[in-house]
């Protein structure tokens, strides 16, 4: 049996001891929360970036071209839709208010990322699907 990607990584995250909840009408993918050792919460949103057509898609535009957003401009904005607008904020302040969220990008396509990846934006965490697949698999337990 094969489990649509979302729930293998809210099973993911379930292994490792996270409360996880599923978004709902296109506010956030998955939200996990975790209770740490030193007595602090850990909050991450993570958005679920699997098949070609959900990949971010940035474009390197010529510096002739003055009207075409930049790289730059087009990684801030992909932010701001996916995890900083004032819709996702709302949504998950409603649930838990006055926390720092951690941002989490599960994709499959390297390729697709690049950019986003060099830019490094500030609390963004990339986790390729190849590596949620190879623990679940070391965690496997016989029958």
């Amino acid at each position: 049996m094969t489990l649509p990607t979302n729930k293998l990584v809210e099973y993911w995250y379930n292994q490792q001891g996270f409360f996880t909840m599923k978004g709902e009408k296109n506010q956030y993918d998955l939200l996990a929360i975790q209770h740490q050792q030193d007595a602090s919460w850990r909050y991450i949103h993570c958005e679920i970036c699997i098949q070609p057509d959900e990949h971010p898609n940035f474009t390197d535009h010529h510096e002739s071209s003055d009207h075409r957003p930049t790289i730059s401009n087009q990684i801030e904005h992909w932010m701001n839709r996916t995890y900083t607008s004032f819709k996702k904020r709302a949504a998950r302040e409603k649930l838990i208010p006055n926390v720092e969220w951690e941002y989490v990008l599960v994709y499959r396509d390297e390729t697709k990322i690049q950019h986003l990846k060099q830019a490094k934006p500030s609390h963004l965490t990339f986790i390729p699907i190849q590596t949620i697949i190879a623990d679940l698999k070391e965690d496997e337990q016989p029958l």
